[in-house]
């Protein structure tokens, strides 16, 4: 660790602290879209985008007082549709072999 000192050498000794450190591993989105040949709603971050949009369709729909709310809601729906998959890719999705390190292979018994 090393502290900055407002000195151009302090600034120096962290640039050289960071370019020594071991390259950062790609990020579980990066290797699912270009490693994996994933579309955006078959990744974890597209997953997790569609349940909270389908969280916030529910709060909405609840409450559907006003106008807004409506354009609201039905905008969420449109997203959501957007981020479905399809049966046919989720079924080439579940029998590829490839996997993400997030997700374990599967146990044979």
């Amino acid at each position: 660790m090393a502290r900055f000192t407002d000195t151009p050498e302090s600034a120096w000794d962290i640039v050289e602290l960071i370019i020594e450190k071991k390259p950062i591993d790609a990020l579980l989105i990066q290797e699912e879209l270009v490693d994996l040949q994933r579309n955006l709603p078959e990744t974890e971050a597209g997953k997790t985008l569609h349940s909270t949009l389908k969280e916030l369709a529910q709060k909405l729909e609840e409450d559907q007082e006003s106008d807004e709310t409506m354009k609201r809601l039905q905008a969420v729906h449109e997203q959501l549709r957007e981020l479905k998959i399809p049966l046919s890719r989720r079924l080439v999705i579940f029998f590829s072999r490839k996997r993400t390190r997030g997700v374990s292979s599967p146990v044979y018994l």
